[in-house]
């Protein structure tokens, strides 16, 4: 280096006496230039390897401790959803929420691993992810943090190979946090952001109309299942054009806290040549009107709070104010307490579980 930084400074007091670069003093600036950026490049993509790594191997040990705390609460080590005969859900891991540090991670393969069963003979637990640097980390209760060597990880790695490769024997339980699939990303238990509820029991109105939008005046008529621009399961609402126009959904009163704002959406759709107009409102508060246009289809948001919830104020109305064939299209409802506006969920959606039965409960997974 000292022999370059000579170099330029005799270039520099040559260009002083002569006023003008000669080609070669040129071509040795930038040379030296280009080494110079090329060293500060390669040291630049070293930290952020190194700071990638040290975010990762901190989560790892962070997400082992929160475990040996739930194992010493319910003096057992927790179990993984899946099991090493690739039965169950692997992307759940019950009773434990962690937010990763997602920017240290690997995007492009399946990652932060949980393995739960015996290691020679030992109830242990284990953790493994692999940083953007290709780096990868476990964390085994019996042995504490080390780097993890002898796994290939891949955007289809499987837990029944990543745990076998920790030395777990069968039978054992796995989980995993990520799915590098754009559909997929992070799953409940290792979301990063928020944890949302949709406390609409039965969202796309399947099987019945409990829990569903109900019209309340015999001037509407329902019908179920309708295909319309490829999705089968619209419900279209026509109004008759005489006396009143209001379906209701009602929730569970449990499931409000008096003075909080609620955030409603519904996926609306217009198969019809010409535009249709209707207002929605939340328990009788902040009516809003909306008009979709010949052949739209979008996913429609409006907020409002009530001081007072009680066992007739916990609905979402929508009134018709146009009349006649085709209707409005509805499907995909969702309530979710706050102002955030999320796109839909339920519980057999990405990530999400239902509470309770499929589409007869509140479900809840990452807000996005």
């Amino acid at each position: 280096m000292k022999w370059w930084t000579g170099m330029v400074s005799k270039v520099w007091r040559t260009q002083e006496k002569s006023k003008a670069f000669t080609l070669v003093e040129l071509l040795i600036v930038i040379v030296v230039i280009v080494i110079l950026a090329t060293i500060v490049t390669i040291g630049y993509g070293a930290v952020v390897g190194n700071a990638n790594d040290k975010a990762v191997q901190a989560d790892v040990t962070k997400l082992a401790d929160a475990l040996k705390l739930k194992s010493l609460d319910n003096n057992n080590i927790p179990a993984g959803g899946a099991t090493s005969s690739n039965t169950g859900d692997s992307t759940q891991l019950s009773g434990i929420t962690f937010k990763p540090n997602v920017n240290g991670y690997d995007p492009t393969v399946s990652n932060l691993y949980y393995c739960s069963g015996t290691v020679n003979g030992s109830s242990e637990f284990a953790v493994a992810a692999r940083s953007k640097s290709g780096k990868a980390f476990s964390y085994i209760s019996n042995k504490g943090v080390s780097d993890f060597v002898g796994y290939s990880w891949t955007a289809s790695s499987n837990g029944v190979a990543l745990c076998t490769a920790l030395g777990f024997s069968a039978p054992f339980t796995w989980s995993y946090g990520y799915n590098p699939s754009p559909s997929y990303g992070w799953y409940a238990w290792a979301f990063p952001g928020d944890i949302i509820k949709n406390i609409v029991l039965n969202p796309k109105g399947v099987g019945s109309t409990a829990g569903w939008f109900s019209p309340i005046v015999s001037s509407v008529t329902a019908t179920s299942n309708v295909s319309w621009n490829g999705k089968a399961d619209w419900y279209r609402y026509v109004w008759d054009g005489t006396g009143a126009s209001t379906v209701r959904l009602n929730v569970n009163q449990s499931d409000l806290v008096n003075g909080q704002t609620y955030t409603a959406s519904m996926l609306v759709g217009n198969s019809g040549a010409s535009s249709v107009s209707w207002s929605n409102d939340w328990s009788d508060q902040n009516m809003t009107n909306f008009t979709l246009a010949a052949g739209q289809q979008k996913r429609i948001y409006f907020s409002a709070s009530r001081a007072t919830y009680d066992a007739t104020y916990r609905f979402l109305d929508f009134n018709l104010t146009t009349s006649g064939v085709p209707g409005l299209l509805v499907s995909d409802v969702m309530i979710t307490s706050g102002t955030n506006q999320y796109a839909y969920g339920d519980g057999n959606s990405n990530g999400w579980q239902w509470t309770g039965g499929a589409y007869a409960s509140t479900s809840s997974g990452p807000g996005r």
